[in-house]
């Protein structure tokens, strides 16, 4: 695919590093691209994450159960439940355990090469990171863009299940090319195309177990329903830009976790 395409595409006037990788233009074209599994990210790393994360959502449900009497509705620093079922834990020195580091390298290797660059000093970059858990019960969400459009241009999310996705299963559907199209962004925002049947235009791609799926910070999407398994995606949200974006857009700035006692599970000793 031509240069100029690619930057029609991504929405930039110029991107300074459009790397020769057959994702890439896919990546501009559809919005999103599956990768397999890096050599680093190991079935165990992908075990071990997994069940480090799920202990960490424990905690905090426990927690939020202890000092507000509910776990449902979370909007906290650590961990939000915006619709039932379905909870984003935040990355911190507690979630990243052992193997967190060694798959937040493997996004980013391959992020430098895949990722158009907009920066003209700086090389790709993690800004946020966590895994979202969906639990039996877990209705589709509304289709969303997760920054706003064009302000959220250079911006990519990298999943990375800790569980394998089957094709048009529980996983995450798009809205092919949405990214390109600032009129769909608004439209998903108010929540206009819900009830649409989108059957000829969105694609829920299967994804095992580590491996990475790419996609623009503006492309239409949903999180599909969660039905007989608990489902946990950790994910990555990655920077090709100059300037440093701060995603004030999901999450509150009141602490769940605030003291000693927070950080054990209830009922534990010491």
């Amino acid at each position: 695919m031509a240069r100029a395409a690619i930057l029609g595409m991504i929405g930039a006037a110029a991107a300074l590093h459009i790397p020769n990788h057959p994702a890439t233009p896919y990546i501009a074209r559809n919005g999103f691209a599956v990768l397999p599994r890096p050599a680093q990210v190991t079935a165990a790393l992908v075990d071990e994450t997994r069940a480090h994360i799920l202990r960490r959502l424990d905690l905090l449900r426990e927690t939020a159960r202890r000092k507000h009497g509910s776990d449902c509705d979370l909007r906290f620093h650590e961990v939000a439940s915006r619709q039932p079922h379905r909870f984003d834990v935040r990355a911190c020195d507690e979630v990243e355990g052992p193997g967190w580091k060694e798959l937040e390298a493997a996004v980013l290797e391959t992020a430098t090469d895949v990722l158009p660059r907009l920066s003209s000093t700086k090389p790709p970059r993690i800004t946020a990171a966590g895994c979202v858990i969906s639990e039996p019960g877990c209705a589709p969400q509304h289709y969303h863009a997760d920054g706003p459009h064009p302000d959220a241009a250079g911006l990519y999310n990298c999943f990375v299940p800790l569980v394998d996705v089957p094709a048009e299963g529980d996983g995450t559907a798009f809205w092919i090319g949405s990214h390109m199209d600032e009129k769909l962004a608004r439209a998903a925002a108010a929540k206009r195309l819900d009830g649409l049947n989108l059957d000829d235009i969105e694609v829920a791609p299967a994804v095992d177990a580590g491996n990475l799926l790419f996609f623009d910070y503006r492309v239409v999407h949903r999180g599909l329903a969660a039905h007989d398994r608990v489902r946990p995606v950790a994910y990555f949200t990655i920077s090709t830009r100059d300037d440093d974006v701060k995603d004030d857009w999901n999450w509150s700035g009141e602490r769940l976790l605030d003291g000693p006692e927070d950080l054990r599970p209830e009922g534990s000793q010491g």
